[in-house]
């Protein structure tokens, strides 16, 4: 169904899901002036935007998201300036890589990055012996560590007056609007994006659309850092420590986050909202000892721990995709704290029915309803 164009600021717009993306949505639709209110059913920032360090990374395996992660970087900087507040470091991405070539693409594709030798890329973290053959390591000038609960307490802060804290429960489309049934009442919108994470999928459902998602729990830890308090942000893809993992600095520079990457690096969780309590225990085990092995004179004890239900498409860990179904768009996809500011632009651009904008569309999923 498409709809004629309105003006924004005629509209009652309704954003259901307070994380990063939904709150970066509801910013942009202030700056427009359109009239919303973001729903919010626990504490806003408090489901997969949880925590207080994330990566912002030009590195992906699609260039069309490497180019999009170059227009990701000047979204933050709009939105710092914005809300007058730093939200992304200047740390820098280090990337070990069994393939030599990756340096050379990122530079190809415009991204501030370079390749650099071991002994470089050692004075920049300290490392330890590296199993196997010696990785390459690329380093991204251009990426830090995003500070991810200022993020989320900054963009609350103007978009407070405008947040219901309820749980949307249906969402009904009818001639005039739509309908949305939540916990505390019901509220008479014009249009409405969902952008609700884990409860995406099943909101969208009951509208006969399937989000091909895959969901899996996710385990980060973090550990005391006593090492630099600029240590860079990591992309381990070598696996000459152990593990295909990620890490990053938390924003005081005490401690230091990772995570396992991969398959076997998350718990899959098809029927259960409750993860395997063994498969938590090895996947802690695994990323301690892979710590140690990483920066065995960088990191002491663990310090802390975030568990979240992460949604990812089954097309890959970094796709994302739009469904529009009338009046109601559902956006999806996992790995989105580094993309927010952008995607939350460009869903605000669309409302009164103007068409999704490309970059919103460019990892189609497997399949669709």
């Amino acid at each position: 169904m498409t709809l004629p164009p309105e003006s924004s600021t005629k509209k009652r717009v309704a954003v259901v899901g307070g994380g990063i993306v939904g709150l970066c949505l509801a910013e942009a639709l202030a700056e427009r002036g359109a009239s919303f209110r973001c729903f919010e059913k626990g504490v806003v920032g408090g489901g997969q935007s949880a925590g207080v360090t994330r990566i912002f990374r030009h590195r992906h395996e699609r260039s069309e998201l490497v180019e999009m992660a170059l227009r990701a970087r000047a979204s933050w900087t709009s939105l710092e300036s914005r809300l007058g507040k730093r939200l992304v470091g200047e740390e820098g991405v280090l990337i070990l890589t069994p393939d030599g070539r990756e340096g050379t693409r990122l530079e190809r594709l415009g991204a501030p990055a370079e390749t650099v030798s071991w002994d470089a890329a050692s004075n920049q973290m300290p490392l330890g012996q590296a199993g196997g053959d010696v990785p390459h390591a690329v380093f991204e000038t251009g990426g830090g560590a995003i500070r991810a609960r200022s993020a989320i307490e900054s963009l609350h802060r103007v978009v407070a007056d405008s947040v219901v804290n309820a749980d949307v429960q249906g969402i009904a489309q009818h001639s005039s609007g739509v309908t949305i049934f939540a916990s505390d009442g019901i509220y008479e919108m014009d249009e409405v994006f969902v952008t609700a994470g884990a409860r995406t999928a099943p909101l969208a459902r009951a509208e006969g659309i399937e989000i091909p998602e895959q969901r899996a729990w996710s385990l980060r830890l973090t550990f005391e850092s006593r090492a630099s308090p600029h240590l860079p942000c990591l992309l381990d893809r070598s696996g000459s420590f152990g593990e295909v993992a990620y890490g990053s600095p938390t924003p005081d520079g005490r401690g230091y986050a990772i995570g396992l990457s991969g398959s076997d690096g998350s718990i899959a969780a098809p029927n259960t909202e409750v993860p395997d309590p063994k498969r938590l225990t090895e996947i802690r085990s695994r990323t301690e000892t892979y710590a140690q092995r990483l920066m065995p004179d960088g990191l002491g004890p663990l310090t802390g721990a975030r568990q979240c239900l992460a949604t990812p498409l089954r097309s890959g860990d970094d796709d994302f995709h739009t469904w529009r179904s009338g009046r109601v768009t559902y956006f999806a996809g996992h790995n989105l704290f580094k993309f927010a500011p952008l995607i939350g632009a460009l869903l605000a651009d669309s409302i009164g029915g103007r068409d999704l904008p490309e970059e919103l569309r460019l990892n189609p999923p497997q399949q669709q309803a």
